[in-house]
Formats: C-alpha cells, structure tokens, sequence
C-alpha cells in the first residue's frame, strides 16, 4: 500500500546557527558579554538585582490578594509607583523598602553577600 503526501504539510525550517555567536542561549551569550565587559558585567548585575527586588515585592503582594493601589496607600504613595517599582524601573530607597515590608507584614531582610562564580566576573 503506498502511502499518500499531504501536499498542504508544510516542512519544519530548519534552525541556522548564527555564525555571529558563538553562544546557543541568552545566558551564555551574556556571560561571554559579561566576562569581556566589565562595565556591562557591573550594568548586568545591578539591572537582575533590580528585576529580583521587583519580582519579589510582586509575588509578595499578590501572595496576600492586595491590589498595586492598596498597597500604595499602606506605604503612602500612588499606585504608578508600586507599579513601576514592580516593573524593575524604580530604585526605592531603604524607608520605602521599609514601608512595603511592613505593608505586606514581611520583614526587610538586607545581606551583604559574596558573589557566585558567574556573577564576580
């Protein structure tokens, strides 16, 4: 019994290296970036600290169901600000840590820390 091609199947393209990385994926391509730029290595790391304290105070307040606005006026400011701070584009200072922490009943806890290998770079 022969078998019959759909015509209409379209073949899967096949995937192209990039001959101008020489990395497969997104965080090897920044620790080869990192590891021959010490200021991008330096600008890398204080932007993932900024998107972890970000995704941190996110994933606090959704945990306790309290909207951007509830906790604005907990912590005494306007809601565009919780969300920017949530979306990485805010640097808050250590009372405003304060404020959210108690606004979330967490405590603020802030460590000195010795980088990991991938990081010291």
């Amino acid at each position: 019994m022969a078998t019959i091609k759909n015509p209409t199947k379209k073949k899967k393209p096949t995937k192209k290296a990039n001959p101008y990385l020489s990395s497969e994926t997104l965080g090897d391509l920044i620790a080869e970036r990192a590891a021959r730029d010490v200021e991008f290595a330096v600008a890398y790391r204080r932007a993932d600290a900024r998107r972890a304290l970000a995704n941190a105070i996110r994933v606090a307040r959704q945990k306790r169901s309290i909207t951007q606005a509830a906790l604005a006026r907990a912590v005494g400011t306007r809601q565009p600000n919780i969300a920017r701070l949530e979306a990485g584009r805010g640097e808050p200072g250590l009372a405003q840590l304060s404020r959210i922490a108690t606004a979330l009943h967490l405590v603020l806890d802030i460590r000195f820390i010795a980088p990991t290998r991938a990081t010291a770079r």
